[in-house]
């Protein structure tokens, strides 16, 4: 079983914190500085946070993509949730609209 270590580097928790926010920082210098897309910024941000997850914070290998799999399920769950009720909403318009014109 995976115990987290609370404070990984050099027993202090204000080092722990600011190694944990590079991930963050990563994201915001890639997207506002470097002006790369976003899929670039947050693949970059994935990759700095499973680099220090996996070798900082000693999260097994295993345990670190299960947690990228998780992740990338629980953000995709809403986007598709609207996409699919959107299709809805634009099927059952475009239905109402064929059969007000059908009427006139």
């Amino acid at each position: 079983m995976f115990h987290q270590l609370v404070t990984p580097v050099g027993d202090s928790l204000l080092l722990s914190f600011i190694i944990a926010a590079i991930p963050i920082a990563v994201v915001l210098v890639t997207l506002g500085v470097l002006r790369r897309p976003a899929w670039q910024a947050s693949l970059a941000g994935l990759v700095s946070g499973l680099v220090i997850a996996v070798f900082l914070w000693k999260m097994p290998i295993g345990l670190a993509l299960n947690s990228v799999a998780a992740g990338a399920t629980f953000a995709a769950w809403p986007v598709m949730w609207i996409v699919v009720n959107a299709l809805l909403l634009y099927n059952i318009a475009a239905v109402q609209h064929r059969s007000c014109i059908r009427s006139i």
